[in-house]
């Protein structure tokens, strides 16, 4: 299960003429600029690879990115002329999205295998 951006990110790069990055979300403008521009660098291909593999484009998908102003102001002055795509969504669902995956799935989880006090392993979700 993906979210859009997810989506649109594995979309991307199945396309044989793009080569991710090795990491999808870097989150170097965001949480890691204290590190030389060259770590950031080192999540991508090398150029050796990129023309082996006959790519055109790389790329990499931070969605913390999107909420900070001065994130798109940091990729523009150190990186100039790169491409970048926003997916947005109802931000009810997504909250609504959210709150299912990272807290109520591994709730369900746990109570499943019986590792939540009082309650009984093996019930239906329903019956949870």
């Amino acid at each position: 299960l993906f979210s859009m951006g997810s989506s649109l990110y594995h979309y991307l790069t199945d396309h044989p003429r793009v080569l991710p990055a090795k990491e999808k979300q870097i989150h170097y403008f965001k949480y890691y600029m204290q590190y030389p521009m060259q770590w950031y660098l080192r999540h991508f291909p090398t150029a050796s690879s990129f023309l082996a593999a006959g790519a055109l484009m790389s790329g990499e998908a931070s969605p913390g990115y999107l909420p900070y102003p001065d994130v798109a102001y940091r990729i523009k002055k150190h990186m100039p002329g790169p491409r970048i795509v926003a997916v947005g969504r109802n931000p009810l669902e997504r909250a609504y999205s959210s709150y299912m995956y990272n807290y109520v799935a591994p709730v369900m989880k746990m109570m499943r295998k019986g590792r939540v006090p009082n309650i009984s392993r093996g019930l239906t979700d329903k019956e949870y």
